[in-house]
């Protein structure tokens, strides 16, 4: 077993430096991704690994609607071809109309839709890695060159004596942080409680957290931090701080 584990490590390494030096214009978070799953792949041959991490087959599922969603938000910015100004710039009147929507906006929990649940913002933080690598997790996601991540932290509570199973991989929620003047989309994730693709179980009247991870600049200005959540014509806005 030692010596399989072994070539995998050898064979995954050169293909891994190979796919670097045939294509200078991977990103950082593409090399990261294709590091997480090289990973995952290796640690699945280890009968001594704690399964902690999310099975590739449902990273694809979570990767495929966040390729729709970013094609979604391109289009949104699309420049006027007249003007050469982006919608989210030139739409200086929306102000008002953003605050006559605020209204409609809901918690967060009826946007997910577990009613036996309290799901609640926690907090935010910037990491260069996360989990911090103090916690000796198997899986840490490294931030990009002149990068920060941005973690955002949510605690969920089982209202009930009874156990229950939390699970959002086909709700398709959508996530949005906005700072700085700008829109961000969570990074896929091996953690198993990244609210993007969470499946776990939570006990009676027991709490467990969440995560969703963005990679921002460095320099980004946090003055004000937004994140919006939506499912379908539900949406949620929730002021970090």
């Amino acid at each position: 077993m030692k010596k399989n584990m072994l070539a995998m490590v050898i064979i995954l390494a050169f293909t891994l430096t190979g796919c670097n030096n045939l294509n200078n214009n991977i990103s950082d978070q593409d090399y990261n991704a294709i590091a997480d799953y090289m990973a995952s792949m290796i640690l699945k041959y280890d009968r001594s690994y704690d399964e902690k991490l999310i099975a590739p087959a449902i990273i694809a599922e979570a990767a495929s609607k966040a390729e729709k969603t970013s094609d979604l938000n391109e289009g949104d910015t699309k420049k006027d071809s007249s003007t050469g100004i982006s919608e989210n710039e030139g739409n200086s009147s929306g102000n008002a109309k953003d605050s006559k929507e605020a209204e409609d906006y809901k918690e967060l929990v009826e946007v997910i839709g577990y009613k036996n649940l309290d799901i609640q913002y926690a907090n935010y933080k910037l990491y260069d890695s996360f989990p911090d690598k103090k916690d000796e997790e198997y899986f840490t996601l490294e931030a990009g060159n002149n990068k920060k991540l941005c973690v955002v932290q949510f605690n969920i509570k089982n209202k009930t004596s009874k156990g229950t199973k939390f699970n959002l991989l086909n709700k398709e929620i959508k996530y949005q942080l906005v700072a700085d003047s700008n829109t961000y989309t969570p990074l896929l994730t091996l953690l198993v409680n990244d609210m993007q693709f969470i499946d776990i179980s939570i006990q009676g009247e027991k709490s467990e957290k969440g995560y969703l991870v963005f990679e921002v600049p460095k320099d980004i200005q946090l003055d004000k931090v937004n994140l919006l959540v939506s499912r379908d014509s539900l949406k949620s806005s929730i002021e970090l701080k």
